[in-house]
């Protein structure tokens, strides 16, 4: 997604949401359910490898086979897969977060979880207590980090008046993957709404983020291992926690400094 235009991330994401009526489509009434230009959606598939609509179907159906025998492949994988092999799968899925960080909106990311006056951290369904986790770390490199629950507390932290603070800039971090939480577009929707800088973290299908934010960052979750893989995501949420600490190492080290003091007086290790 971050490498395509406007009307191509239309396109795409129209693709991604309607994949059982894709059969159905031609070039032009492509074209016009997503208001664009016929040549836009001819450029398009090219640049995704296509030599036309044709093609795209027959790779749809290709992977429609493929999902029928999922279950059956999954434990497949299980007798056939070394350890080398799944070991080597997972490295090769962490060595391609360098992608990931060598975008310019992984900098502006870094920036904006440093200077913000307020992050909320809010996570689903399975990856809750990932985001969770990466709420506390974050909370060692700089304060004012709380994470949020939708089920439990209904947003009530941004409730006024703490939302009507004076020029208090406030900054969401959102961890989902497949099968996406239906209120994880909403509480982009709700931040944006009241001004908050909304960043997300997330896996290789999503499609819908971009329409909330240009602060995407994804992690590949097929990595052939028997259930989808998290530990890229683990590893991104870390290099992230790191950006936002490198932007001042003598402040960060300072509040770590500060942090085992109060440890020390608590007598918890």
């Amino acid at each position: 997604m971050p490498s395509l235009t406007k009307s191509e991330t239309q396109i795409a994401r129209y693709i991604l949401n309607n994949e059982a009526r894709i059969g159905l489509e031609t070039g032009a009434s492509l074209a016009a359910a997503t208001r664009v230009s016929e040549i836009t959606v001819s450029r398009l598939l090219k640049k995704l490898g296509y030599r036309g609509i044709r093609e795209l179907k027959a790779r749809l159906m290709a992977i429609d086979a493929e999902d029928a025998v999922r279950s059956s492949e999954r434990f497949t994988r299980l007798l056939s897969k070394s350890d080398s092999a799944v070991i080597e799968s997972e490295s090769n899925a962490v060595r391609k977060l360098s992608r990931q960080m060598a975008r310019s909106e992984w900098r502006k990311m870094a920036k904006c979880l440093y200077s913000a006056d307020r992050v909320f951290v809010t996570g689903f369904q399975t990856v809750r207590g990932t985001a969770e986790d990466f709420a506390r770390r974050l909370g060692i490199v700089r304060d004012a980090v709380r994470f949020v629950s939708t089920h439990e507390g209904g947003l009530v932290e941004w409730a006024s008046p703490a939302r009507s603070l004076p020029d208090a800039r406030n900054a969401l971090v959102l961890v989902d993957i497949i099968p996406y939480a239906k209120e994880a577009e909403k509480t982009c929707a709700i931040a944006r709404r009241l001004g908050f800088d909304v960043v997300v973290f997330t896996d290789e299908f999503n499609n819908w983020a971009y329409a909330q934010t240009d602060m995407v960052f994804h992690a590949e979750s097929k990595t052939g291992l028997f259930l989808e893989s998290t530990a890229t995501l683990n590893s991104l949420l870390n290099f992230a926690n790191h950006a936002v600490a490198e932007i001042d190492p003598e402040k960060s080290r300072s509040r770590i400094d500060n942090w085992f003091e109060i440890t020390k007086e608590l007598d918890l290790f």
